[in-house]
């Protein structure tokens, strides 16, 4: 092969613009490589290919070392190398001649170039070594911010001759200084005299071979690919650590735009040996260039529109420029304050194995979102506005006269804001928060040349595109509406009725209804003008709707179905005017929604429920929601729709209105995607486009880059969230509500002995599931199955009946399938386990009987029998009287608790009254109904079944009662089963004079559960009144402040969830200390559960990634609960 044919086909300088791009996720450790590995290119042919052709030997090979070792390994070509052998080889002192004249050219062509560059000479000249031929695989960088004359025309037209923070009125480019690197490199070769401190050095870097152009080096080490260049000398003196190699060499792909200008800082007036360690200061600068405009002459970054593909080097670039932004560190500024920007590559390459560090940032990013919606100085600032007294009855609270004027504002409505509130409006074009603003430096030393202006002092970044802009890159966030995301039980349901009873229809819409009534009929034009008036003032599209399909007049509120009559009597309570009306839609009650809205007769508030709405939006009518536009839609525990693949979240978000309002004390319930579906209701463009989300929230997150995904949330929607919390502080220093007490105790109770006996038959058969699915590595297969164990050992702590029941109503159990819910029954343990070990014959049972009627007679109205424990007379009601063979009478209660506590000491256990041996087996009931002619009958009682918990409950229960007459409390449960034996063992213990029990579940309808509501809501000193309430059909919303006592029967995963039932308790309105009891058993799934919680509430409620992670994480539960 002949040189030229061999110099054809290696790359050329102009093809540097398709070098490859260095991934910066690839971390590499910092070595310098062997001297056969410290070529970059192999050379090693053309040396080959000069000796053939010259036939000379050693000689001419110590010749070109030496020249190399003066000159330069890789600066000097082989053609250059083989005509200084033919000149100088054999000549005395010939190596030295060689290198002058190679250093004489050299600069002759530096002159040349910096001249023809507008005339003026560039901070740090380029280096460029093509005498004949250039050198193989390796382009040489300046380090000012001219590019090498190997780049395109276009660059170097607008990059020629320009120095640090310099203006050109011929090129109209400039550049500007934003941070320095300090770094400590190593020199690789020695330097015959010292070099002056501040002298200006240069980057030389090299391509490597067989990789296409634009492929990330996945393989390459970056230190050995960025030489450091004396550019005096002309001469290569030394590399960068690999953590600043990494970060510089993708940037030197784009110089045109990032200028690095690296000095000399320290080298002790001493010449410089192999290996020593070298102080660089390297100077950035960011170039006009990296501030173009797009053909239409807007900054060409505002990425207002959704691209759904983005080239792979931009990607690549933006990593880059945000690797730069971290070394210089550079901070963004929000206001008067500034903050570190979040670094995606530093959180993926140090995101910890450790579980706990991960969770803990997760949580730390939730805590972040919270912080940023409710900054307690800028909550201060908000004014108040108060409610026309005239129309509404109630007094609001500061806050939520704070509230108000928000929302109002939030609509326009500025008529009715107080005249301190009319002074401060809303931007309605705030910052894409794709971008961050930065200050430039206000070093003297790097100052403008001309006079800086004001808005000069800051320029605009997207980190996430490595993108850059002078002007303010803007997206309009000004809809109608918002979420008020108070804290649960600061009372958003009396804010949501202040600002539908002060602005309850369109007035600018009736304004124009009024003029087009006033213009003749025949006028067209008046016509035309009429229906085109709501796409005027709604911020849909709704040019193609009619007119007279606006409800203008009314609000449309979606509540869940246990808040439906709560609503309506909320709104009762607060309205004073008699033109306003609420009603209720459910039931098919309105025929024709659609035309009822839009008529004379037109209610200001319509209230309805998700299952409505969903069930209209399933089928084709008419006359229902969707075929009216209506003036404004709340949204009541709006995190109901986070699912937005599920009917009734595509049904909610199909519903229009010119005004929406979501409420909600939990925006985010398990993972950040809950918040899209909000967002797309509210109709927050661009956000509302799932792609558009996806690249930037969803993508990220998935990725680790957490403070990413966090600082895009967090700007979209803090202009249209608000938030506070009940520990917050007022203007005045005071907390934003003052609520009574709260108390909230962990009772521990032990296992009986038949409950204990079958706890462990099931814990050895859900430990060998779980330990066989581990040791198989299929775990996550056998994730149902594994949830049915821990469901049946929750059941086992409740009561063994449960057992028995199908658990339809377990959270963890909701997707089961129907093959997986027959492997329930399956799981059930021996009916031996439980059944007692002997029991009382028939005929015993009839001479007992017998004997029982001989001493108590005939029955009578008024009960006589006597607790020898509590001396209790007239023990109530009589399913509570419990006998023993010796036939002495006593509580239920206090019987089995004196059976169990004599076992556990293993004492023996004899009669109270007559210290004969008793067993408990063989304790006898009185069978109901009582029949006068028959008189009293004995039945054998099974108390194996009898729950420790419901044991304990009626405790409290008998000193609530014989101590607090009146009280009314609360019962949660998770199982409706549960509620239904609690009902039934209550009902039997308690006197029904005495007590009254209402269940409210999920299986009542609407009429139901308003009426039981209703009846709980009314005080009866003459009796306590008892709630039993579905965790999940009544844990949210409720508003339940006429209880303050509440127990809670079984622990939940996440603590949210009791505190959530709770707060229905502890909020606005309590009068009283709110005392709650939660019952958990000793040794059991319970206990390890609350451990559990007790993380969860230390770190706070962890948002999770996909169903895949959510699964993964309780699978580590899983395995904490059997360790």
């Amino acid at each position: 092969m002949t040189q030229e044919q061999n110099a054809a086909e290696k790359p050329r300088f102009f093809r540097d613009e398709e070098e490859p791009i260095v991934h910066l996720q690839e971390s590499r450790p910092l070595f310098v490589q062997d001297e056969e590995d410290d070529e970059d290119v192999d050379r090693s042919g053309d040396r080959d290919a000069v000796q053939s052709s010259d036939g000379s030997g050693d000689s001419r090979e110590r010749f070109y070392e030496s020249l190399e070792d003066l000159i330069g390994k890789n600066a000097i070509s082989s053609t250059q190398l083989l005509s200084m052998w033919h000149s100088y080889g054999k000549v005395e002192n010939g190596i030295s001649i060689a290198a002058n004249e190679y250093f004489e050219k050299e600069e002759a062509l530096r002159v040349s170039k910096t001249t023809h560059n507008s005339g003026r000479t560039a901070d740090v000249e380029v280096i460029d070594l093509s005498d004949e031929e250039p050198d193989d695989d390796l382009s040489i960088l300046p380090s000012s911010s001219e590019p090498p004359a190997s780049l395109s025309n276009k660059r170097t037209s607008s990059q020629a001759g320009l120095s640090s923070n310099e203006y050109s009125a011929e090129t109209d480019q400039w550049s500007r200084f934003i941070g320095s690197i300090h770094a400590i490199g190593f020199t690789t070769r020695p330097t015959v005299k010292p070099v002056p401190v501040g002298s200006r050095l240069g980057f030389k870097k090299s391509v490597p071979k067989g990789v296409p152009a634009g492929k990330p080096l996945q393989s390459q080490h970056c230190s050995h690919l960025i030489r450091l260049v004396d550019v005096a000398q002309n001469r290569e003196l030394g590399r960068m650590p690999e953590e600043i190699a990494r970060i510089l060499y993708p940037l030197l792909n784009y110089s045109d735009e990032i200028s690095l200008q690296p000095f000399l800082l320290s080298n002790n007036d001493k010449r410089f040996s192999v290996g020593d360690d070298i102080y660089v200061r390297i100077d950035c600068y960011l170039t006009s260039r990296a501030f173009g405009k797009s053909d239409d002459g807007s900054v060409r970054n505002k990425a207002s529109v959704i691209n759904h593909a983005m080239e792979s080097h931009q990607l690549h670039r933006a990593e880059a420029i945000m690797a730069l932004f971290d070394a210089i560190n550079i901070k963004a500024v929000y206001g008067d304050t500034t903050y570190e920007i979040p670094s995606g590559t530093q959180q993926e390459n140090n995101v910890s194995s450790s579980q706990f560090q991960e969770e803990a940032l997760n949580v730390n990013q939730l805590k972040s979102f919270y912080r940023i919606t409710q900054s307690a100085e800028s909550l201060r600032k908000l004014p108040e506005t108060t409610p026309n007294e005239a129309i509404f009855k109630l007094d609001l609270r500061r806050y939520q006269k704070q509230s108000l004027s928000w929302m109002l504002k939030r609509e326009f409505e500025y008529e009715h804001l107080s005249k301190e509130a009319t002074e401060i409006s809303i931007d309605g074009n705030s910052m894409n928060p794709l971008w961050k603003k930065f200050s430039w430096p206000s070093s003297s030393k790097h100052a403008l040349v001309q006079e800086e202006e004001e808005d000069s002092k800051f320029f605009y970044a997207n980190l996430y595109t490595g993108e850059f802009s002078t002007e303010k890159p803007v997206i309009k966030t000004m809809i109608n509406g918002g979420i008020l995301a108070d804290e649960m039980g600061l009372g958003k349901t009396i804010s949501a009725l202040a600002l539908i009873c002060t602005a309850d229809y369109d007035k600018d819409y009736q304004k124009k209804v009024d003029k087009a009534k006033n213009v003749s009929v025949n006028n067209s034009s008046s016509k035309v003008d009429s229906s085109r008036t709501i796409q005027d003032f709604t911020q849909f599209n709704l040019s193609q709707q009619k007119h007279d399909n606006y409800a203008y007049k009314t609000t449309l509120i979606v509540v869940p179905m246990s808040l439906l009559n709560q609503w309506h009597s909320e709104f009762e309570k607060a309205n004073r005017d008699p033109k306003k009306r609420c009603e209720i839609y459910y039931g098919n009650n309105i025929k024709d929604i659609a035309a009822y809205v839009v008529g004379p007769n037109a209610p200001s508030v319509i209230i309805t429920t998700y299952g409505v709405i969903q069930s209209e939006y399933s089928r084709t009518t008419t006359s229902g929601v969707f075929n009216a536009i209506f003036f404004r839609i709340i949204l009541d525990e709006g995190h109901t729709i986070r699912n937005r693949s599920t009917r009734t979240s595509k049904a909610v978000i199909a519903m229009r209105s010119s005004r929406k309002w979501i409420l909600t004390g939990t925006p985010i319930i398990n993972r950040l995607d809950d918040l899209f579906s909000l967002v797309q209701f509210l109709n927050l463009e661009p956000w509302s486009h799932i792609n558009y989300w996806k690249r930037y929230v969803s993508i990220p997150f998935e990725k680790g880059q957490y403070g990413q995904a966090f600082d895009v949330i967090n700007a979209v929607l803090e202009p249209v969230l608000l938030r506070r919390t009940k520990n917050m502080k007022d203007v005045d220093g005071k907390p934003l509500v003052s609520l009574p007490p709260k108390e909230v105790c962990v009772e521990k109770l032990q296992f009986s002995t038949s409950e204990n006996r079958v706890y462990q038959s099931m814990l050895k058969d859900a430990e060998n599931s779980v330990k066989e699915g581990l040791a198989k590595g299929d775990l996550l297969r056998n994730y149902t199955n594994i949830l049915v164990h821990i469901l049946r050992l929750r059941q086992v702590c409740c009561h063994l009946d449960l057992l028995q029941k199908k658990p339809e109503d377990d959270l963890d159990l909701e997707d089961l399938d129907g093959k997986s819910s027959q492997n329930v029954s399956a799981m059930l343990p021996a009916r031996s386990l439980i059944s007692p070990k002997n029991s009382i014959s028939q005929d015993k049972l009839n001479t007992l009987s017998a004997t029982f009627r001989e001493i108590h007679g005939t029955p009578t109205p008024v009960n006589t029998f006597e607790c020898a424990i509590c001396t209790t007379e007239g023990i109530e009601p009589l399913s509570a009287v419990s006998i023993t063979e010796c036939l002495h009478t006593f509580c239920e209660l206090c019987l089995t608790e004196y059976i169990d506590f004599q076992q556990k000491k293993n004492l023996p256990v004899n009669c109270p009254y007559c210290r004969e041996p008793i067993s408990e087996a063989c304790i006898l009931k009185l069978k109901e109904p009582i029949e006068p002619k028959t008189g009293y009958e004995l039945i054998s009682f099974d108390s194996h079944f009898q729950s420790t918990k419901i044991k304990a409950l009626l405790i409290h229960l008998k000193q609530i009662q014989e101590t607090i007459p009146g009280e009314q409390i609360i019962i949660f449960s998770q199982f409706s089963s549960f509620l239904d034996i609690l009902q039934s063992e209550l009902s039997s213990h308690l006197s029904r004079n005495q007590v009254v029990i209402y269940k409210f579940d999920g299986r009542l309808d609407m009429r139901e559960r308003a009426k039981i509501l209703e009846r709980f809501h009314e005080k009866d000193l003459s009796c306590i009144k008892i709630l039993l309430l579905s965790l999940k059909a009544g844990g949210v919303g409720l508003n339940l402040t006429c209880a303050s006592r509440a127990f809670m029967m079984d622990p939940w995963w996440s603590p949210g969830m009791e505190d959530q039932a709770i707060d229905r308790i502890h909020r606005i309105g309590q009068q009283k200390t709110v005392k709650v009891v939660r019952f958990i058993i000793e040794n059991s799934v319970e206990e390890k559960m609350l451990k559990i919680q007790e993380k969860k509430r230390m770190l706070g409620d962890v948002v999770e990634g996909d169903e895949a992670e959510k699964r993964h994480k309780r699978i580590e539960e899983i395995q904490m609960l059997f360790q």
